[in-house]
């Protein structure tokens, strides 16, 4: 684990001549500037190289603290295209981002995330941005990663509930006997209000990956994140 000013100099530090790089399996790099797209995909470039044996690798782009909106960058977003060279790793089963934008992309975009990574245990990206702006994602994105990935068993992310509503009864009951997932993170994602005639149809959508043992992780006023199993499925239809 380490910080460090720049993913160039990140990049320059793990593959420096010598380092052992190749022994690494756990990575969590820090950076409180935001990288570019380009800087971005060429670490990852780099250490799918040199890391033959990393299995689990985070990315924190956070200050520590930000006295206004205006203190983040505007025009260094990521997009989901940008995260695709993860898949060239050859050990990796685990892969978080935090960063204070929202990671854009849609639908498909997981579907070519997922299809290239069936040994995926734990994705989070970026499930609770810093500036919450309509997120892209949908529900639908659930259904590629159930689809692709049988070993999954975390699942972090921002999406929005409340777009695709008709398109989920087409997918009711196509993995109701996969492997149910352990954890779910959806954070402020939004969800159709106000209430609830689609709350049924999203539950029943939602039973095909999560079971009542399944850990609904999420924020509460107070910012923590409170883990807890409770008969969801019921009180939302």
């Amino acid at each position: 684990s380490f910080s460090s000013p720049s993913m160039g100099d990140a990049r320059s530090f793990l593959t420096q001549p010598g380092f052992p790089a190749g022994q690494i399996e756990y990575l969590w790099i820090h950076s409180p500037f935001l990288p570019t797209s380009e800087d971005f995909q060429n670490i990852l470039a780099s250490l799918s190289i040199s890391c033959l044996r990393l299995e689990i690798l985070q990315f924190c782009f956070l200050r520590t603290s930000y006295q206004s909106k205006d203190d983040i960058p505007k025009d260094k977003h990521l997009i989901i295209r940008d995260i695709l060279p993860v898949t060239d790793f050859h050990s990796l089963v685990e892969f978080r981002i935090i960063h204070p934008w929202p990671i854009q992309g849609t639908d498909d975009d997981i579907k070519q995330l997922a299809s290239r990574w069936p040994t995926l245990q734990e994705l989070d990206l970026n499930s609770q941005p810093l500036v919450p702006t309509r997120p892209s994602l949908t529900l639908a994105s659930l259904q590629h990663l159930a689809a692709y990935c049988p070993n999954l068993r975390y699942i972090g992310l921002y999406l929005d509930a409340s777009s695709s509503i008709l398109d989920l009864k087409e997918s009711v009951g196509a993995h109701t006997h996969q492997k149910k997932w352990e954890e779910i993170f959806i954070s402020y994602s939004r969800i159709p209000h106000p209430i609830p005639k689609h709350y049924p149809q999203i539950a029943r959508y939602l039973s095909q990956f999560c079971d009542h043992r399944t850990e609904w992780v999420y924020p509460d006023d107070r910012h923590r994140f409170p883990r807890f199993k409770s008969s969801w499925l019921k009180r939302l239809a």
